[in-house]
């Protein structure tokens, strides 16, 4: 309401008193001389415009302007635009606190991925670690495969710091569902682009972050308790391993890195999942590009893998199986470690203590590989015989 000065009326001072809320009455109080003395009703003083107040009736009118300025409409926006001020300073200083906090911990996961997580997901960890050289440089460049290498990070953290699981466990899922979201949007993108045919260095770019993202996915969901969502991830995997040039001559190191991987996720995957039906690609042995050491005893397992599975369905259907002949597994375990060995020893410019640990892997993988074909394959007499024989021999191998 605008405001209006009392002596700028005429003579009705109670129609204009109305507009400030205190009603003033003037009919209060007693005529003390003149004509109508006793009566009490008084007189209305004549108004003559220009009169200067009293001091202690411009005071009363300047409070009551005061607050009624403080009520008018006119400030009220005034008041909500500092208030919104401070509600928005607030809301940015706490999304800066967030993004500094986040960016630490990113930092903290992204330490841990190279120091700790790289070297366990490579045979024998040295300066070619492809989870360093390969994956790490392309996770600052893609959003997508940044997400999912913290989150790998995370998942493996929450399995040497048991006493942060929980936490650790839930960064895992944030991140995890954050990937997703934009691999979505990646794999939205890299079919648009097959219909658009677009260039091929530009399709395999977004590719080559496609299939890393499913594969750091996968390796986190097996640290994740009773998480069966790798085989999810796993199948990604091969769809994009199909979709995929392996003959790229500019990808030669990324081709090697798919195949060996997808292999691996195969045979260690197929192991804890019984089924009778096992789908696999070409092995690694196949492909011209790889150079994998082990890609022998990761072949033998997923053989022996199959043979128990199929052996398994055919005892289920009511067949009449005949015995395992063990010592067939055993000589071909045993040939495909010299032959590996023997490789090693001609492998020009590599130095002792590289050629010391490769040795050390193979020999586990070779025993790795003999446990497992007697647990999967061989009869209870079997097993406890070939038992026997086998801890003293690892006791000497480790001495």
């Amino acid at each position: 309401m605008r405001n209006i000065r009392l002596d700028s009326l005429s003579s009705d001072r109670e129609v204009a008193s109305q507009s400030y809320g205190l009603r003033l009455r003037w009919d209060q109080g007693v005529a003390s001389r003149g004509k109508l003395m006793g009566k009490s009703v008084p007189l209305r003083p004549q108004i003559k415009h220009g009169v200067p107040r009293t001091h202690k009736q411009s005071r009363t009118l300047r409070m009551k302007k005061h607050t009624d300025d403080e009520n008018s409409p006119r400030c009220q926006p005034q008041i909500a635009t500092e208030s919104s001020l401070a509600v928005l300073h607030t809301k940015q200083n706490v999304e800066l606190v967030d993004r500094h906090v986040r960016q630490a911990a990113h930092a903290v996961l992204f330490q841990h991925f190279n120091h700790e997580v790289a070297s366990k997901l490579a045979w024998l960890d040295g300066p070619k670690n492809p989870w360093r050289t390969l994956v790490l440089p392309l996770a600052q460049r893609s959003s997508c495969l940044r997400l999912s290498t913290l989150g790998l990070a995370a998942a493996h953290m929450s399995v040497v710091s048991p006493q942060d699981k929980a936490a650790l466990v839930q960064i895992h899922r944030n991140l995890r569902d954050a990937t997703l979201c934009h691999l979505n949007r990646q794999m939205e993108s890299e079919l648009k682009r097959g219909v658009a045919r677009c260039d091929k260095i530009t399709e395999a770019s977004v590719l080559i972050e496609i299939i890393l993202t499913m594969i750091s996915l996968c390796y986190a969901e097996m640290f994740i308790p009773n998480s069966t969502r790798w085989r999810l991830h796993l199948s990604g995997v091969r769809t994009g391993f199909d979709r995929y040039d392996l003959a790229n001559p500019h990808e030669k190191v990324i081709s090697q890195f798919f195949i060996e991987e997808l292999d691996y996720l195969e045979a260690f995957g197929s192991i804890s999942t019984f089924s009778s039906a096992l789908r696999r690609h070409r092995p690694i042995s196949q492909h011209a590009t790889s150079d994998d050491y082990f890609k022998e005893f990761t072949e033998a397992l997923y053989e022996i893998t199959v043979t128990e599975r199929t052996r398994d369905n055919a005892f289920r259907t009511g067949k009449i199986l005949a015995g395992t002949d063990m010592t067939v597994w055993q000589d071909k375990l045993t040939s495909s470690y010299d032959s590996v060995c023997a490789r090693i020893d001609s492998t020009p410019s590599q130095d002792v203590s590289l050629q010391i640990g490769l040795k050390s892997v193979l020999k586990a993988q070779y025993y790795a590989c003999l446990v497992y074909s007697y647990q999967a394959l061989a009869s209870e007499a079997e097993r406890i015989c070939f038992t026997q024989h086998l801890i003293p021999a690892v006791h000497t191998w480790n001495s």
